[in-house]
């Protein structure tokens, strides 16, 4: 009874930063993820949609604004992740749901997160309810660039 409550709230949580400026351009088939702009969403889609990632060895291609939910794609292998100028990534606590869930919510993805990832956000003040942005400069000290990689441009909401 207990796992289906869970179920329940999971599939009702969302995590939002906003009324989003324009919709998610995020790019999604088995071989790859372009993130054009993905301003985030229901932790529980991106979760899966990560762990989709992760299985099948796709390839992330982040190439704008990764917000919120949309960070758990930096849980990809790092030699499956690659960065195109001017991408930036803001993350927060998980809000929304009632405080037990958004706790949990949390510190998921923050365990997913890379160890570089879990050290800037520790060192900016951890996760709250105010936005922490990280820019291209930083991220590509540690994501490589996607530079010779091509991919389709399909658009599909993602």
């Amino acid at each position: 009874m207990r796992s289906h409550l869970l179920a329940a709230l999971a599939a009702c949580f969302t995590l939002a930063v906003g009324v989003p400026a324009e919709a998610d351009r995020v790019t999604f088939n088995r071989d790859y993820v372009i993130v054009a702009s993905g301003n985030g969403g229901s932790v529980i889609d991106y979760a899966r949609r990560a762990s989709q990632v992760r299985a099948t060895g796709a390839t992330v291609q982040f190439s704008g604004r990764c917000q919120s939910a949309c960070t758990l794609y930096l849980s990809a292998p790092r030699q499956n992740v690659c960065l195109m100028p001017g991408a930036s990534f803001t993350f927060h606590a998980a809000y929304g749901s009632n405080p037990d869930f958004n706790r949990w919510a949390t510190n998921y993805m923050l365990d997913r997160y890379p160890s570089w990832v879990q050290a800037w956000i520790a060192a900016h003040g951890g996760l709250s309810r105010r936005l922490l942005r990280m820019d291209y400069s930083y991220a590509s000290r540690f994501i490589p660039t996607c530079e010779g990689r091509r991919y389709a441009a399909a658009d599909i909401r993602g």
